[in-house]
């Protein structure tokens, strides 16, 4: 017992010892020999303890009082007696203390800016019951850097209600390495990244997340990490991409809001992100887009107005699940597909200044039952797919749905009424299935085979021809081919 420097015994004196890590003291008067300060190695007999262990129990209920933890810090900008003066100095005081599995700690700050020049790391190994909560605070990074860090294991129990600005660079709450940090209400601002987890971290968000002002990505999980948020939780303005998901990393972030950044949402590599009910807008360059093994699904979300080019776009490898979405207002396509494949069945989309539509390279839609209008309907290039069936291209600004490229259109029961251009065509070696389809008023023609292409329209109803035959394409017939 000696030898491992916990307990020694000498001749008078007091009681002396170590107690996780602190020095223990008992200097009452004891009976027989008394216990002092020892030095490894020195023997202790059984019978010494024995006659002064009320003194030696006495000295451990007194540390183990000294050192219980407090149920809460208050953090102050301008601190009174008994609080702490930033966030760093209440951690601090935590340092020496263990937490039990029924003992939390709250950390308040009160309303009001706290500076800070180092990014905050949480590093107490019972982090996962330690909560910081601070409604009407800021923490201010005045140096580009991360704001909250949590890394290598450690958890955070809750962050809630407070505001992070950095510097300009570096992470508003930065977890990596199997890390865990619940965020209550919290704003971002003025960081390259607002929440960044990788490496198997994991983040929950309960209530709401605000993140603007970042140059880079909103919301970030690589690497097998995962950011988990309660429906409607995230807002995103301004930033390069609202939310990234790459290399197996998981975001689900349902009726998320992200405007004005350059992308809206990126799945790459593996990675996954939910955001179905989603509003998207304002985009820069495209809303949507997965690509490399990633998938994205947004069911019944909204894209719109996004300025240069797709507001779905899915690159090879990629898939959009984006079933009974509207997208409209888009400066290129409104679903593009290019070797990747997008689910859009039961959606709508208009206004485009590009193909509604689009299947190229490759690549496979799922368009059944969507509706085109003011667009350039739908197509379908170099050995691809679209499923259109009992889906509508109306007011088109060119043809109404096209296969070309020895790619396939299976658009049966679908409908072309007061396109500009020709309702059903298919060119190149492409086939286009039209049986029972409706046509009406469409200026050029209402089917077209042309360069081997062929268009399958038995049973079509034809309404308002004003062009209907062209280069050997006789309306309704079972099969029109053009050689």
């Amino acid at each position: 017992m000696a030898r491992d420097g916990r307990w020694a015994l000498a001749a008078g004196g007091a009681v002396v010892g170590l107690f996780g890590g602190a020095a223990l003291v008992a200097s009452a008067q004891m009976e027989g020999p008394a216990l002092t300060r020892f030095s490894p190695g020195e023997v202790i007999r059984s019978a010494d303890v024995n006659a002064n262990f009320a003194a030696l129990a006495e000295a451990v209920a007194d540390l183990r009082a000294e050192r219980a933890p407090p149920d809460r810090l208050d953090v102050a900008p301008q601190p009174a007696a008994g609080q702490y003066a930033s966030l760093d100095a209440a951690l601090a005081a935590l340092d020496r203390v263990r937490l039990g599995a029924d003992q939390s700690v709250a950390i308040r700050l009160a309303p009001g800016e706290y500076a800070h020049e180092r990014p905050v790391e949480i590093r107490h190994p019972d982090g996962d019951r330690i909560r910081i909560v601070g409604p009407g605070a800021t923490l201010r990074f005045t140096t580009p850097g991360d704001g909250i860090q949590v890394t290598d294991g450690r958890r955070l129990g809750l962050l809630d209600g407070v505001r992070i600005v950095g510097a300009g660079d570096g992470v508003g709450v930065s977890v990596k390495n199997g890390a865990f940090v619940r965020l209550g209400d919290v704003a971002i601002a003025g960081f390259a990244r607002g929440v960044d987890a990788r490496t198997g971290a994991i983040v929950v968000v309960e209530t709401g997340l605000t993140i603007e002002q970042v140059t880079d990505y909103g919301v970030v999980a690589e690497r097998n990490a995962t950011v988990n948020m309660v429906a409607d939780a995230l807002e995103v303005t301004g930033a390069a991409t609202g939310i990234l998901a790459s290399d197996a990393g998981l975001v689900h972030a349902a009726g998320a809001r992200l405007t004005g950044c350059v992308i809206g949402a990126n799945a790459l590599f593996g990675g996954r992100v939910s955001v179905g009910g989603a509003v998207v807008h304002d985009a820069d360059a495209v809303g949507l887009t997965a690509g490399y093994g990633g998938s994205l699904f947004a069911e019944d979300a909204e894209v719109r107005d996004v300025t240069r080019f797709q507001c779905l776009y899915a690159a090879p490898g990629g898939r959009i699940d984006a079933s009974r979405s509207t997208v409209s207002g888009c400066g290129g396509q409104g679903a593009l597909a290019q070797g990747g494949a997008i689910v859009l069945s039961n959606g709508e989309v208009s206004d485009t200044a590009g193909v509604g539509v689009e299947a190229f390279g490759g690549a496979t839609i799922f368009a059944d039952g969507v509706t085109t209008r003011r667009t350039w309907g739908f197509l379908a290039l170099r050995q691809s797919y679209l499923s259109a069936a009992g889906a509508r291209s109306l007011e088109g600004r060119a043809d109404a749905f096209r296969a070309g490229d020895v790619s396939v259109v299976a658009a049966d029961g679908a409908e072309a009424a007061h396109n500009v251009g020709i309702g059903f065509a298919a060119f190149r070696g492409g086939v286009l299935h039209a049986a029972r389809s409706v046509v009406e008023d469409n200026r050029l023609c209402h089917f077209t085979g042309s360069s081997y292409g062929q268009v399958y329209a038995g049973g079509a109803n034809v309404q308002g021809c004003v062009n209907c035959c062209v280069q050997n394409c006789e309306v309704g017939s079972t099969v029109c081919t053009a050689p």
